[in-house]
């Protein structure tokens, strides 16, 4: 079931850890990633990239996943997002502003969502703030998160459901996974095939780009 909102990729992932200070001083010096903020719960912000975050981590008694977060490519696709699992009736709730503003997500549209065959919770929006200074030098390459693992009871049920649902069916395309990296790549050209036109009022310029034969 194609739906009409565009992934970009993969935004950040949130867990519960039980030791919000040890998971910290491991990512940050066996993974390098960088501290990029304590919230008002005492939730910590981590970062391999030029974003607000990559990973988020509460404290908890029991460790788990709390929500995978997508980026998709415009405001107006989130709202096609929300408007797709409401319709779906799988009861899409919006962040309250200041949670948002908390994560980083500004005043641009987000929504989470439950997936109802494991319940697994995903986060939907289109920007994330950026951070206000370079990342420092360091022997890692991260430029961002690019994937987690989920164990599900029913691996059949949930891919079916992501394939229905999530508009994850390409996944089985080669085609249109290599299509879908390519187009998201440095090296396709939005441009291509369209001429750039424009009007040039210098007599002298004129007469040196189009000599008189």
């Amino acid at each position: 079931m194609p739906v009409n909102f565009r992934y970009r990729k993969l935004g950040y992932v949130a867990l519960n850890v039980t030791d919000v200070a040890r998971t910290t001083e491991f990512a940050t010096t066996t993974f390098v990633l960088e501290n990029t903020g304590v919230g008002p719960s005492g939730e910590q912000f981590l970062s391999c990239g030029p974003e607000h975050h990559d990973m988020v981590l509460y404290q908890n008694k029991e460790p788990g996943l709390v929500r995978g977060a997508w980026e998709l490519e415009t405001p107006e696709d989130v709202e096609r997002a929300f408007a797709h699992y409401e319709a779906l009736g799988l009861e899409p709730v919006k962040p309250a502003q200041e949670e948002k503003e908390i994560l980083g997500l500004g005043v641009w549209p987000a929504f989470r969502v439950r997936e109802p065959t494991v319940g697994l919770c995903f986060e939907y929006y289109s920007k994330m703030m950026y951070r206000a200074h370079m990342r420092p030098q360091s022997p890692t390459k991260f430029l961002h998160l690019g994937h987690f693992g989920v164990n599900v009871p029913n691996v059949r049920e949930a891919t079916e459901f992501a394939e229905a649902k999530l508009d994850t069916a390409f996944a089985g395309d080669p085609e249109r996974i290599r299509r879908w990296f390519y187009v998201r790549s440095p090296y396709f050209e939005h441009r291509a095939e369209v001429y750039p036109v424009g009007l040039i009022r210098d007599r002298a310029v004129v007469d040196a780009l189009c000599p008189a034969r």
